[in-house]
């Protein structure tokens, strides 16, 4: 009989029985905090938790990641696993703990699995650090140029900062306050004893923090907080006599300050919300010195109150600070100062008698304080009427206090803020309460008013229009995008680079990019995510979420909707004779 040709159609993806043929392992596995195929950093040493990626193995239905502190991956060392991957990449969503290892902190392993069930060899343990990013630097040490308020340079990816006081080590004499900016004001040392810097100065110290999330297999703690910036010591000028000025409004969030000045804005608006900082001790009707019925207790006076407006009349208040007694205020996340409330507890603050001594406030709620036209007054984020965000503390723990500020359609809109004096007022039924001797309309009308603008930063997901994603290409290998219109088969890794004062970020997609509606959304404290699309375009945008802002509503900036293509899976088809 002739031979006769037969068109047969073979599907490539042709499984050996188990155990006929060794499995090969993957290969390539390598971490990445952008994009596969960026350089590995210098001594594979990282700040933040990095994806991994590998080479796809030609059959393999899925892999097994493991995630260990040491490469023989004994039960107890194991802190992350994953099984059941289809692409080869994933990231690692929880925080792990900064070590030191030898030569490696961290070993990394990914094993392939066949539709069959058999499985490929371990990749050898790729090795790798996880080390604290360098600690905030001083940018108030000696005389300080804007005295009332001390400040340090950022931290890639701090989600905010801690700040000790060191009254007296030795004696154990400290304090630890949290904010959400660069900067701290002062008013430990000056609130009700405002001459301490004409005889010490203050020494100081600062650190990182950062969001952690999630739990390690083998609970090994993971820490919140680098390392302690360098002792930093800072002296202050005394106050003026005289009205109350404003001079200015600052914040850092990059290399170089953001400034305000008066009457402002500025070039450029606020990242994070800024410090500010006057001179001066009198309302505009020369008020600000103690009551007489105060004097008895030697504490020192005024203390002053900032207030943030959205209109340039100064009625529409957004923002009260807490009373300070520094010439400067920074929104704080932990508690405002808890003021003396009784006569005998006011006395107690401050002693002039040679060598004077000073009582340091601890923080808890103010009490009785007031503006000047008697209404009761609660700092921000202190507000009894303030919406709960659903968030519950973690044991043992409080949690921040929302005392930031909202966007305002930077360059369209624009904050408005004074500064008031206020006294302690001692009353008939022998309480404490905390008054202005000024109204901030009258500060605003003499011209005394200073005006900023904030904006929240986009994540920044791409550089030079190329996105931060990684995925498989046809060619099975794992790699960044090369351009603007990426595509790529199977789940995908997006990463982004932090942005100044998000705690979390919260990633969307949509089969649109205008309109975009959201076909889904996932919140995360990692600044990647690995996303599992269907086939077709998508775009996807990222934004920070701000636990400062004294609202529900806690979202900042999105980027612009990116496009991203998943392309369907397809088999390799060949013919062959069949005789």
């Amino acid at each position: 009989m002739a031979p006769r040709l037969f068109a047969v159609l073979l599907v490539a993806l042709v499984l050996a029985p188990a155990g006929q043929a060794a499995v090969p392992a993957p290969g390539n596995l390598h971490p990445f905090l952008l994009t596969s195929g960026e350089p590995v950093a210098a001594g594979r040493t990282y700040a933040r938790t990095p994806s991994f990626a590998w080479s796809k193995v030609t059959g393999a239905k899925s892999y097994d990641f493991e995630l260990a502190t040491g490469p023989r991956f004994a039960d107890n060392a194991v802190v992350w696993q994953k099984s059941g991957l289809t692409t080869p990449l994933t990231t690692i969503p929880i925080t792990l703990p900064w070590m030191t290892g030898s030569p490696y902190s961290f070993y990394a392993r990914v094993r392939a699995r066949m539709p069959s069930g058999a499985a490929s060899a371990w990749t050898p343990a790729y090795g790798f650090r996880l080390k604290s990013p360098p600690a905030p630097a001083s940018l108030s040490s000696g005389l300080n140029p804007t005295p009332g308020m001390i400040r340090w340079t950022p931290v890639d990816g701090a989600t905010a900062y801690e700040v000790t006081f060191l009254y007296d080590l030795g004696a154990g004499l400290s304090k630890k306050i949290k904010t959400a900016t660069t900067a701290a004001d002062l008013r430990e040392y000056y609130t009700l004893h405002n001459d301490y810097f004409s005889l010490a100065s203050a020494t100081w110290r600062v650190r990182a923090v950062r969001e952690v999330a999630g739990t390690t297999s083998n609970r090994i703690p993971a820490v919140s907080y680098g390392p302690w910036g360098a002792y930093a010591v800072t002296t202050d000028p005394p106050i003026s006599n005289g009205q109350v000025t404003p001079l200015g409004a600052v914040s850092r969030s990059r290399a170089s300050d953001i400034l305000s000045g008066i009457p402002g804005p500025g070039p450029d608006p606020h990242e994070l919300v800024p410090g500010f900082w006057w001179d001066g001790d009198t309302s505009l009707d020369g008020l600000g010195a103690c009551p007489a019925v105060t004097l008895a207790t030697n504490v020192t006076c005024p203390l002053y109150h900032v207030y943030v407006f959205t209109d340039e009349d100064c009625v529409n208040r957004v923002h009260v600070s807490d009373l300070v007694g520094s010439p400067a205020y920074v929104p704080r996340l932990t508690e405002p100062l808890k003021l003396p409330a009784d006569p005998t507890k006011l006395a107690e603050v401050y002693d002039p008698t040679p060598p004077p001594s000073y009582l340091m406030l601890a923080d808890g709620e103010e009490g009785g304080v007031f503006d000047a036209g008697g209404d009761e007054l609660f700092a921000a984020g202190m507000d009894p009427n303030l919406p709960p965000t659903g968030e519950e503390p973690l044991p043992g723990k409080k949690l921040d206090r929302r005392s930031g500020l909202w966007d305002n359609d930077w360059p369209n809109g624009n904050y408005y803020w004074t500064v008031v004096p206020a006294v302690p007022l001692i009353t008939q039924d022998e309480k404490v309460e905390y008054h202005d001797v000024g109204f901030a309309e009258d500060m605003c009308e003499a011209g005394l008013v200073g005006t900023f603008g904030k904006t929240s930063a986009p994540a920044i997901e791409k550089a030079s229009g190329v996105p931060f994603v990684s995925g498989m290409t046809s060619s099975g290998l794992v790699r960044g995008a090369q351009s603007a219109k990426p595509s790529f088969y199977g789940k995908v890794v997006v990463a982004w680079r932090p942005a100044p004062g998000a705690a979390t970020y919260t990633v969307q997609w949509s089969k649109t990019a205008d309109p975009f509606t959201p076909a889904g959304t996932v919140k995360t404290a990692s600044t990647s995510t690995l996303l599992n699309l269907k086939d077709g375009v998508w775009y996807y945008r990222v934004r920070g979420n701000d636990k400062s802002i004294p609202a529900v509503k806690q979202g900042m900036t999105w980027s612009d909707p990116q496009y991203l293509r998943i392309v369907p899976r397809t088999f390799s088809v060949a013919r062959a004779l069949v005789g």
